[in-house]
């Protein structure tokens, strides 16, 4: 959700308050061809369009629902090339699998996009320097048991580390809670790709915040892909007693079942 620290000034000025979740998806194919991750080439809106294949993605929040976009379009473009190609088509195949934390694939709910609104708004100056704002940021994203780290508040403000970190977590903030919904249509093309999901909202949260609307979502999204988008490869996870921010509190718990699933796929961890 953040930009890289030589582009974070840049990207700053030039895209705020203009950021989507779909602009977002499409820069993913330029970050993965920077990462020379093997592509292949199939013909989709009328030109060739580059996506990744063997790519076992992981997404955490709003990134899960920009990868999710990403992986469709993929699946899509891949089924295209092998149906252009005479190889009939399956509807999946060019991501080798998904890893999604706390995902949606809904539009963003009047309860969630009042929670991000709350988050933003803390994160705006000259709020986000005061002690207060930085313990409820910390308790709508972390555990009461995480919590028991007094340090944790403070330690969590410090992800952001200048004005332009700050205005790029806002300006991910907001494309996310203006994101549409990723239709059927499109959620069917990943019949074909493994998705694991997680979710957690114990978040100690604040009193005008309901953390339950995160755990729905997924679940949601879960019960649309299996029933709806006829997907037989998915799975969903729920980690007790964790806040949001579960790849942090957790790491340990989820270990093992990215080992597992990526396995499962045929890839391995060096």
């Amino acid at each position: 959700s953040g930009a890289a620290a030589g582009g974070a000034e840049g990207v700053s000025e030039k895209v705020l308050g203009s950021l989507s979740i779909e602009a977002l998806a499409r820069q993913l194919r330029t970050i993965v061809e920077e990462l020379g991750i093997p592509t292949g080439d199939a013909s989709q809106g009328g030109g060739n369009v580059a996506y990744a294949r063997n790519f076992l993605g992981l997404g955490v929040g709003g990134g899960a629902n920009v990868l999710l976009r990403y992986a469709a379009d993929a699946a899509a473009a891949a089924s295209s090339s092998d149906a252009n190609s005479g190889g009939g088509g399956s509807g999946g195949g060019a991501v080798a699998g998904l890893i999604l934390v706390n995902p949606s694939s809904a539009e963003a709910s009047r309860t969630e996009s009042f929670a991000l609104g709350v988050v933003r708004g803390l994160m705006t100056w000259p709020w986000r320097s005061r002690s207060g704002s930085c313990e409820r940021m910390a308790r709508i994203h972390y555990s009461t048991r995480a919590l028991s780290c007094k340090s944790l508040p403070r330690a969590f403000a410090r992800h952001y580390r200048t004005p332009h970190e700050w205005d790029n977590k806002q300006w991910f903030i907001d494309a996310y809670r203006r994101r549409d919904a990723v239709d059927r249509s499109r959620l069917a093309q990943l019949r074909g790709v493994p998705i694991m999901c997680f979710s957690a909202n114990e978040s100690e949260g604040i009193e005008i915040i309901d953390n339950a609307f995160a755990q729905h979502a997924t679940e949601d999204m879960v019960l649309d892909l299996m029933h709806n988008a006829g997907h037989q490869r998915v799975s969903h996870i729920r980690i007790r007693g964790c806040g949001n921010q579960l790849c942090e509190e957790r790491t340990e718990e989820l270990l093992q079942p990215i080992r597992n699933f990526a396995s499962g796929v045929g890839l391995s961890f060096g």
